[in-house]
């Protein structure tokens, strides 16, 4: 059995990105998840964990982020522009 998509919630002050993205390669590697992806990541922490899996030719899946009607940020911060 394999978890359709397994994210890291928040970029952790107290973890390096490596260090993170080493656990969702490890994750791939054995089978564990399908996709990796990120939560909560601003532009910049999405281009690092991007470059970093894909240097280990893993996909970056997804970015999970507060985004509606209400809540426009992604649009202004140039998150947008990323995905």
């Amino acid at each position: 059995r394999q978890l359709d998509l397994w994210s890291i919630h928040f970029p952790f002050p107290t973890f390096k990105q490596a260090v993170l993205m080493d656990a969702l390669e490890e994750a791939m590697d054995l089978g564990l998840v399908k996709a990796v992806g990120v939560s909560n990541y601003d532009a910049g922490q999405l281009e690092e964990a991007h470059e970093l899996l894909e240097r280990r030719g893993i996909q970056l899946s997804s970015n999970q982020v507060k985004y509606s009607l209400l809540a426009r940020e992604p649009e202004s911060s140039g998150l947008l522009l990323k995905c």
